[in-house]
């Protein structure tokens, strides 16, 4: 086990490492003899940890960008491998993964023409780019945390905060996968950070278990991935929401869910909210356990996209429109709603758009459509069968286009937190689906292999 020596001024003060205390001491202000408080600050491209349980206890952080973090990433190709990595398990503070990025050559010309001096070149990063791509984690459990996964560019970040949001420099990409990682726990205190904070770049995360947290997964930019993920037991918050944060990387957001399962949930009220970017959904498990009949398994906001999203953030553009899209899910509220759409858009922001198709739902209300805008808000609702109270309810301002949307018994045969427990008994849903494939989350397999549910696992 490696715990991080720095929770406290060290004696002599030791200072702060690399590229950590230029930025902060040049730029920030803050003095060079406060400790860092991270653990390992990785600046070498290739580094590889493996078979290591990494701890800091520290519950201070750096002053400027949070609490402190086990591991810092600034750099490329570096592997995580077999490893533990926890923040302090007293307090749940600090993060267990942050990776930073920064155009440094575009930082250094720009504070050079508001008049002051250059900060990493002359301290000799001379590339102009720190990317921190191709991070893979791999077979690692990563426990407690503010956040337990984050991501910042600092150079935008510093950019918009120092000038009174009046310099923007371009955010750099990073890049990663993580592959049967366990998110054990998370925001486990009483903060409101989230699970995992993921502002830019692009990351794949595949088989991934994120479970018994109180904050949820943060997208806040860039395009995501998830495949064969499964969420469960949030605690407060959602399991994901998007939120765009242009000011800490890039935007707007795309990301896409395949085959993952969210069950359970904690008291925000959803599961899963969709806001400021394009969330898709394809044979995925939504299962509220809640009997909240306001509680609603996916939260469409399209209007949640504020004018400084794009305006008053230089170089940014509006995105053209913002979109729900579930292909071939299950969604399972019997109390309650499958999907609210709500918070309509301002003149200012972009159109919405609700996509349901080959999809099946089982709840007191399938879809809500409240959003009231002068914006354009379309739903597309098709070849479903929405099993519930009421089908569709529109009362604020979309355009509906529904057609085939069966209101038939699913007849699961015990749904639950498993993806076996939505192995259906109807077989009218056997061949519903747009190619007379199977509705819901078994319609990627083949109608002859559903009764062999192992298929799919």
């Amino acid at each position: 086990m490696i715990e991080a020596a720095n929770s406290a001024i060290p004696t002599p003060a030791r200072g702060m490492l690399g590229l950590l205390s230029l930025f902060i001491e040049a730029v920030a202000g803050y003095p060079a003899d406060q400790p860092d408080d991270h653990g390992f600050l990785i600046e070498g491209n290739g580094t590889t940890l493996r078979n290591l349980t990494i701890r800091n206890n520290s519950i201070d952080g750096d002053g400027q960008f949070g609490e402190a973090a086990a591991v810092q990433i600034v750099a490329n190709d570096v592997r995580i491998e077999n490893c533990v990595i926890e923040s302090d398990p007293a307090t749940n503070a600090g993060r267990c993964i942050y990776v930073f990025t920064g155009n440094l050559q575009a930082f250094d010309q720009a504070v050079q023409g508001l008049g002051a001096s250059a900060v990493f070149g002359p301290n000799g990063y001379t590339q102009p780019q720190l990317t921190s791509s191709n991070l893979q984690v791999v077979n690692t459990t990563l426990r407690y945390g503010e956040a337990m996964f984050d991501t910042t560019d600092f150079a935008t970040y510093l950019g918009l905060m120092l000038s009174g949001d009046s310099l923007y420099i371009p955010p750099v990409p990073s890049s990663g996968t993580f592959t049967n990682v366990n998110f054990d726990g998370g925001n486990l205190a009483s903060g409101t950070s989230s699970l995992a904070t993921c502002d830019g770049g692009t990351y794949t995360f595949d088989n991934c278990f994120f479970h018994d947290h109180r904050g949820d997964f943060t997208i806040g930019g860039g395009n995501q991935t998830f495949n064969d993920c499964t969420w469960q037991r949030a605690l407060r918050d959602d399991h994901v929401e998007f939120n765009g944060s242009p000011e800490e990387g890039n935007s707007p957001i795309v990301a896409t869910f395949n085959n993952c399962l969210f069950c359970g949930g904690g008291d925000a009220g959803r599961l899963v909210r969709v806001n400021e970017g394009t969330g898709t959904f394809n044979a995925c498990i939504f299962d509220v356990t809640s009997t909240d009949p306001n509680y609603r398994a996916i939260q469409y906001s399209p209007g949640d996209i504020t004018q400084d999203y794009y305006i008053g953030v230089p170089g940014l553009d509006p995105p053209t429109q913002t979109s729900c899209i579930l292909d071939n899910c299950d969604v399972y509220a019997p109390s309650s709603i499958g999907v609210l759409a709500e918070d309509g858009p301002d003149s200012h922001e972009p159109p919405g758009t609700l996509t349901i198709t080959d999809s099946i739902f089982q709840a007191a209300v399938g879809v809500s459509l409240t959003a009231d805008s002068p914006v354009a808000l379309v739903a597309n609702i098709n070849n479903n069968d929405i099993f519930a109270g009421t089908q569709v309810s529109n009362t604020g301002s979309f355009t509906v286009n529904a057609a085939s949307n069966l209101n038939v018994d699913p007849g699961y045969t015990a749904p639950g937190c498993d993806k076996d427990g939505f192995l259906y008994s109807n077989q009218a849903l056997a061949t519903a689906g747009t190619n007379g494939s199977a509705l819901g989350s078994q319609g990627p397999i083949a109608p002859s292999a559903i009764i062999d549910w192992s298929l799919y696992q």
